[in-house]
């Protein structure tokens, strides 16, 4: 875990990544926060909306960081002398989702406090109160915040079964933006709506949502179910890479 923690710290992509993942969303809020029109339908809960809207794009690059952390080894063959020097392949991949799943766990929760704490400080100064204890707001924010971890845990599981940088973040991003969006559409055409409730991502993002208006899986179940599927990714992964070479 030592060994993964230095490395993790020391790669420049892996801090452009985290600190593009703070500053966008601490961005958009402040400027949410200062120009948004204040009218009787703006509370709490819609503030916490948008804070979650911006953390899945924070989720997304912090999953591509967990996915470049695994692949980047294999196409710079680093990982040939890890496993030399641990042979157990279970240990070194263990080693590198707890690092990983820490650090994103911190770095996510971090980034919802800082965006939550502006947009309070900034609507207070316009005469608008918003409070982490109206009706839940509190549930969304943690939803949210465990996001990123569960991205992690998906993108690692891609990058343990494709082993290259560049298809493994291409497919992380493009699942939730297109390749779910198209399923739905088709499950849709079909007339089978209730099955899109069981997509992977709008199973999560739908955790941190929240909408009653919406047939889900509800909370916590939707973020459970992507964690399965992540596990399970994780799992085939290794498998896959206990047969292969390194």
């Amino acid at each position: 875990m030592q060994a993964e923690w230095i490395k993790l710290r020391t790669v420049m992509a892996h801090w452009v990544l985290v600190g593009i993942a703070i500053v966008f969303p601490v961005a958009i809020v402040i400027l949410f926060s200062a120009f948004a029109e204040i009218t009787f339908t703006l509370d709490s809960q819609e503030v916490a909306n948008v804070i979650v809207g911006l953390v899945v794009v924070t989720a997304l690059l912090l999953g591509a960081m967990a996915a470049t952390s695994l692949t980047s080894d294999y196409t710079h063959n680093v990982i040939r002398p890890t496993f030399a020097a641990t042979t157990s392949r279970a240990r070194v991949h263990a080693a590198k989702l707890t690092v990983n799943s820490v650090v994103i766990a911190v770095v996510s929760f971090v980034t919802v406090v800082i965006c939550w704490t502006i947009a309070q400080l900034i609507f207070d100064g316009r005469d608008l109160s918003i409070s982490l204890g109206d009706d839940g707001v509190v549930p969304q924010l943690v939803s949210i915040s465990i996001l990123g971890v569960l991205v992690s845990w998906f993108g690692y599981g891609l990058g343990l079964i494709i082993r290259n940088a560049a298809a493994t973040i291409t497919i992380l991003l493009i699942w939730p933006l297109i390749i779910e969006n198209l399923v739905a559409l088709l499950f849709t055409a079909l007339d089978w709506e209730g099955v899109n409730k069981w997509l992977p991502y709008s199973a999560a993002i739908s955790d941190a949502v929240a909408d009653d208006s919406v047939d889900t899986l509800g909370r916590p179940w939707g973020a459970i179910w992507f964690a399965a599927i992540g596990l399970a990714m994780i799992a085939f992964g290794g498998w896959l890479d206990h047969r292969r070479d390194a």
